[in-house]
């Protein structure tokens, strides 16, 4: 991984908590997070990540949560990786 392609997922992860610590309602997140053409989880894919994680399907809010949590342990593991934490 290029450390423009590093940056540019690190910079989706914290785009991504910030959408999930604001006050938007859970579908609105959606939309934002996974759900329209521009959407992070088509911009990650397009930086040639792939992130592990079961799309439970159920609800807007559970598939947000689903999805921030591989990112965030995506960007944990990356970030050890080119080691810029301990």
């Amino acid at each position: 991984m290029t450390e423009k392609k590093l940056i540019s997922f690190l910079e989706l992860a914290i785009t991504t908590a910030n959408i999930m610590e604001s006050t938007a309602d859970w579908e609105t997140k959606y939309e934002i997070l996974l759900g329209d053409d521009d959407c992070v989880a088509i911009q990650v894919r397009s930086l040639g990540i792939d992130l592990d994680y079961c799309d439970p399907d159920s609800s807007y809010q559970e598939d947000c949560l689903a999805f921030h949590a591989a990112v965030r342990d995506k960007a944990e593991e990356l970030a050890k990786a080119f080691g810029l934490t301990k």
